[in-house]
């Protein structure tokens, strides 16, 4: 992806991870490769919720934890975090 986008992959990571900001040129830099318009990165941008700096990257922490598991593996891991939910 980095390649195809002209980033370094450190770039893209920090992007993925909620540490870095894109500029403009890189979301259509992201769009064109993703072949989807670049409207897509800002739509329901007035539904979502606030949330931390903290929660971001906890929450990119999770993500990216989560695609280094074997696939059985995610869905114990959904499980998991369903189970979490219901616990308040």
């Amino acid at each position: 992806m980095a390649d195809r986008v002209g980033r370094t992959p450190e770039s893209i990571s920090n992007i993925e991870r909620g540490k870095q900001l894109p500029n403009i040129e890189t979301l259509a830099e992201l769009a064109r490769v993703l072949n989807v318009p670049l409207t897509d990165f800002f739509e329901g941008l007035e539904k979502r919720r606030t949330i931390s700096r903290e929660r971001a990257e906890l929450e990119a922490e999770l993500l990216e934890t989560a695609r280094q598991l074997a696939p059985r593996l995610v869905k114990v891991a959904v499980e998991q975090v369903k189970a979490l939910r219901q616990l308040g």
